[in-house]
């Protein structure tokens, strides 16, 4: 049995070709540069690129914070109108202030600030009340005993029209105690305050009871944006209600420290001839405080031992200065309440008076550790001579 070898040649076998060797001249260079850039030579390589400087921040002064406009006097105006500040719960505590019609909600909280001796570092709202029946007692006159809301019509007697009063609670009846308007410092969402539907959804208008919740939904607006002129007018029919109400029967109820029930209640009040408001030449921005008793208790107080009854405290007579709240709000006066007065009083004054009773007490401290540290060093020469005359004796 014969065996076949085949034999094979170089040329039938098909061997890959491997790329030349390069020479190490042609190897130098970056390793960063791609594989085509590699066989060229070191000379013509491209310089590398230049490093770019890192970013200085630049501080650019910071724009100076705008005054708020609570602090600017309001514009001048021509009409005056005469509002009776009362406290809450302290009979006999009130304040008679002639207010220009220009004055806002700030303002105004501004100057219950200055009428009460409060330092404005708790919370505060204000509620704008309509159809308002005050209390007849003289201890609590100017306080406001009921309010309806002047959208709403006066509510029928259930025990004679028990038809019409259910229709009348079905369609009013959330309605009837609310306030014409919220005012609060700042207004975060534009939302209903009161109402069972939504803003963003739309009226139904097979609905009529959507239609007319959404007329009676109550505002809620800046205290920057709401006058005292878009609430009282010169004629009962140019005020906020259009004359459905007069202007005597629409007050405010200015709350402060929220929680603490400390209430202030806004209300016309007219003088002996009947008139309530007045007009002045030339415009004026500036109150006028016509009358004024007792004072707030102090704020914040922990204690109210030795204070004297809200009625009784002093009223300082700078309260009645013509321009006392223009220099308010350039704080150049200060006020607050004390224990035994309201206090109104020059600010340079007020702290030249407390850095000499500082400097009166340290020289008093002072003289004290010196008669302390004298009577020290008698006893220790009493106590030296007596051991001197020790010594001598056993001698």
């Amino acid at each position: 049995m014969s065996s076949t070898h085949a034999v094979l040649n170089d040329n039938d076998i098909n061997v890959p070709q491997l790329p030349a060797v390069q020479s190490n001249t042609a190897l130098q260079g970056s390793s960063k540069r791609p594989l085509e850039h590699a066989g060229q030579a070191s000379g013509s390589a491209e310089p590398p690129a230049p490093k770019r400087p890192r970013p200085r921040w630049i501080l650019t002064p910071t724009p100076e914070p705008e005054p708020e406009p609570s602090l600017i006097m309001p514009p001048p105006s021509e009409n005056l109108i005469q509002l009776r500040f009362q406290l809450c719960r302290f009979k006999g505590v009130y304040r008679t202030v002639r207010v220009p019609l220009s004055f806002t909600f700030a303002h105004l909280y501004r100057l219950i600030l200055l009428l009460f001796g409060w330092s404005g570092r708790h919370l505060h709202q204000a509620e704008v009340l309509t159809n308002v029946i005050k209390y007849a007692s003289p201890g609590r006159t100017g306080e406001v005993k009921k309010h309806r809301y002047w959208k709403t019509p006066p509510e029928p007697n259930c025990r004679e029209e028990r038809d019409e009063w259910r229709d009348w609670y079905f369609k009013y009846g959330m309605f009837y105690r609310e306030p014409a308007m919220r005012v609060v410092k700042k207004v975060r969402y534009d939302e209903w305050e009161i109402g069972p539907r939504r803003q963003d959804e739309p009226v139904n208008p097979n609905n009529p009871l959507e239609a007319l919740w959404d007329e009676l939904v109550v505002p809620k607006k800046r205290d920057e944006d709401v006058r005292l002129g878009d609430l009282w007018a010169p004629r009962n029919r140019d005020n906020m209600t259009g004359g459905v109400c007069k202007n005597v029967e629409i007050a405010i109820k200015f709350e402060y420290d929220l929680g603490a029930s400390w209430e202030v209640h806004v209300t016309v009040e007219a003088d002996k001839d009947g008139g309530y408001m007045w007009e002045y030449s030339p415009p004026t921005n500036k109150p006028v405080v016509v009358m004024a008793k007792g004072g707030a208790p102090v704020e914040d107080a922990r204690s109210s031992h030795g204070e004297l009854e809200a009625n009784k405290k002093n009223v300082p007579s700078m309260l009645f200065l013509p321009d006392i709240f223009e220099r308010y709000l350039k704080g150049e006066v200060g006020s607050v309440a004390r224990k035994t007065e309201h206090a109104v009083f020059d600010v340079e004054e007020e702290q030249a008076r407390r850095q000499s009773a500082a400097e009166e007490k340290e020289r008093r401290r002072q003289e004290r550790q010196q008669r302390q540290a004298d009577a020290s060093d008698d006893d220790g020469e009493e106590y030296s001579s007596g051991e001197d005359e020790d010594s001598s004796d056993e001698e």
